[in-house]
């Protein structure tokens, strides 16, 4: 199998998996937006406070996002270099 099949099957791989679609992603948002009601219910009047947890909860999304895009980056990069190893590449010596 070419290096450059193997790498491409890495990256439909990273495509194919949704988070969306993972039963605890599903759970913990679940749980988030529960919570998120609950607080709006009792901080209703509140608008300091909801401008707040707006913009936390804008913020902490962002954050998550960050993290699991450079996740996926940094799993994609060490399986890329591994199918490169078994194919036989060698890091060329930098002069």
């Amino acid at each position: 199998m070419s290096q450059s099949k193997i790498i491409q099957i890495l990256y439909d791989v990273i495509e194919e998996h949704d988070t969306n679609k993972d039963s605890e992603y599903i759970e913990q948002f679940d749980e988030v937006i529960k919570w998120e009601k609950i607080l709006g219910k009792y901080m209703e009047e509140d608008k300091k406070f909801k401008e707040i947890l707006f913009n936390y909860n804008l913020e902490y999304g962002s954050l998550c996002s960050m993290i699991s895009r450079q996740c996926f980056q940094d799993g994609f990069l060490c399986g890329a270099r591994l199918a490169l190893e078994i194919c036989g590449f060698e890091r060329a010596e930098k002069l």
